[in-house]
């Protein structure tokens, strides 16, 4: 039934498979007959006929609530920031069921336009594809739009790696700095920078020479917070060479004469490896631009290398030397031996030239024996009998 009201709306009614009766309102005839015939699209679909009315907005705080669980709380956060900045501000008030292609394929072209870089816009794509992965899934649409929209390539970034020259000269350089024994460790042990800044003392044994990994650090909010690490194989203890051991004990004599110092009323007995002068946690950017771009400066290093890229070039060192990968794997805490040399297939110079030697030596084993026990020629069989 589909009717105008006095004020000039129209509105429409259809009776639902509960016997309940579904009212539709609209400013136009068309409009209103076209969210009749949705609806109706929707129950012969076997669709949930609220997401006739359900909005991009409120659809996506649904569905952030129901991931929220099973996602790490740095994930979430990531989530929640592409959705509220750029995704709900273009299309939030578009009907779930009445998304079309061309909602996102225009908030990508604006974003591009505004100067976001394509890994940005990587992003709200899969963001946005999942959520509507979610939403096929709880039976409000009959397909996602997004797997039929191609995002824009990323450029690949080439993995930036010290050479073992190089690392000596940022080590060389560092000596006296007052994260000196970070560079060390982030060089020999190979941590996540989360996982470094995570650190507590009472996750160091030094009379053992052991450090357990248990936790990764992240900011949200301007805070800092201690989440699970990455995998499981991330829960792991590392063996401390000598020189490291030696590094961190002069460390920690060093941060506390500095925290007790300059933070007086203000030190934050929070027992932090590597703290800041009050004894917080380090800030992984501030890490970055006011620490170790002025040090790789100061050694002569023209590469643009970060905190996490000094992890990669520690896996590389080991790898480069003939060390087992299930060992480096497992100092690294990757998921599985496949992930450490996939990602550092380019550490293992030569690996396909002693595989084919390796393969070639059986060949000739296997060829020479064969020559040796084969029977004589035919004709050289006769002769011989003759």
């Amino acid at each position: 039934t589909v009717t105008q009201r006095r004020d000039g709306r129209w509105t429409a009614a259809l009776t639902l498979p509960n016997g309940k009766r579904k009212w539709l309102y609209a400013s136009t005839q068309s409009e209103v007959i076209e969210k009749l015939e949705s609806l109706k699209r929707s129950l012969r679909d076997g669709r949930d006929v609220s997401a006739v009315e359900l909005t991009v907005a409120k659809f996506s705080q649904q569905w952030l609530a129901a991931v929220k669980q099973s996602i790490r709380p740095k994930t979430y956060t990531t989530y929640s920031q592409l959705l509220r900045t750029h995704i709900i501000p273009e299309y939030g008030n578009v009907k779930v069921t009445r998304l079309l292609a061309a909602h996102p394929l225009a908030l990508y072209e604006k974003m591009l336009k505004a100067g976001k870089s394509p890994s940005t816009v990587l992003h709200v794509h899969r963001v946005a594809s999942m959520m509507m992965s979610a939403a096929l899934q709880w039976n409000l649409v009959n397909r996602n739009i997004l797997k039929a929209i191609k995002p824009p390539s990323v450029p690949h970034r080439e993995m930036q790696i010290l050479s073992a020259d190089e690392a000596r000269q940022l080590l060389t350089a560092a000596v006296g700095d007052r994260l000196e024994a970070l560079y060390w460790l982030a060089l020999v042990c190979g941590p996540r920078a989360g996982e470094m800044l995570a650190l507590q003392w009472k996750n160091v044994n030094l009379d053992a020479g052991t450090l357990r990994i248990t936790a990764t650090l992240h900011r949200r909010n301007g805070d800092y917070h201690l989440d699970e690490p990455k995998t499981k194989k991330s829960r792991r203890t590392l063996n401390l060479p000598p020189m490291l051991i030696s590094k961190l004990r002069q460390h920690r004599v060093t941060q506390n004469e500095e925290i007790r110092s300059s933070a007086r009323g203000a030190w934050q007995h929070n027992e932090f490896v590597f703290s800041n002068t009050i004894g917080n946690p380090l800030d992984i950017t501030n890490l970055l631009r006011r620490q170790l771009r002025p040090l790789l400066r100061k050694a002569g290093v023209r590469r643009s290398v970060t905190i996490q890229e000094l992890r990669h070039s520690a896996v590389s060192f080991a790898l480069s030397r003939g060390v087992a990968p299930i060992d480096v794997a497992q100092m690294a805490g990757h998921s599985s031996v496949a992930v450490t040399l996939t990602r550092y297939a380019h550490a293992l110079p030569g690996a396909t030239l002693r595989a084919s030697e390796a393969i070639e030596a059986v060949m000739l084993e296997s060829l020479t024996t064969t020559l040796t026990t084969m029977p004589a020629r035919p004709n050289e069989a006769v002769r011989a009998i003759t």
